[in-house]
């Protein structure tokens, strides 16, 4: 169940998208309506009354080889890789995220990474201790490069390219 303060941190972050052309207008009015539609369902509140202009957002089917990996470095430094197989991948304490860090000064869902047109973009999900770029507090969404370190919590996260 989607709940109003969910759709609202769903809106901003899809508005901080597009605001920095890493959307297009088509995708980020059709992700937006996805959004107002799951939360008139989990409302019982009656569908849209008129159809809109606007196409729904077409995004590739076929899976994603995954050309890039996400090193997690804990702070008991046992380093762990995952593929970066999907579009976005979502990152915090909770069991819901791609990837769980389980620590206190992780927040439950903490940040997300997006693959957009060949560029990985860092986004903090409003979590009460930030996230880190290469040591500098982001607050808006962030392309990360090759070897960028980010900090959530006690934990590094590195995104590296597959075959470096």
């Amino acid at each position: 169940m989607i709940f109003r303060d969910e759709l609202v941190e769903a809106m901003q972050q899809l508005t901080e998208l597009r605001a920095g052309d890493l959307l297009s207008d088509e995708e980020f009015v059709g992700r937006m309506e996805a959004h107002l539609q799951k939360y008139r369902n989990a409302k019982g509140l009656p569908g849209q009354t008129q159809s809109s202009s606007v196409p729904e957002p077409v995004l590739e089917q076929l899976p994603l080889s995954p050309w890039i990996t996400l090193a997690v470095i804990p702070p008991e430094g046992e380093r762990k890789s995952y593929p970066f197989d999907k579009r976005e991948i979502t990152i915090g304490r909770s069991s819901d995220n791609d990837i769980v860090l389980r620590r206190t000064d992780v927040s439950r869902r903490h940040a997300r990474l997006l693959l957009r047109e060949g560029r990985v973009i860092l986004l903090d999900l409003k979590s009460e201790n930030g996230t880190l770029l290469n040591g500098q507090r982001i607050g808006s969404p962030e392309v990360v490069q090759f070897g960028d370190e980010v900090t959530i919590g006690d934990y590094k996260l590195v995104v590296e390219s597959i075959g470096e």
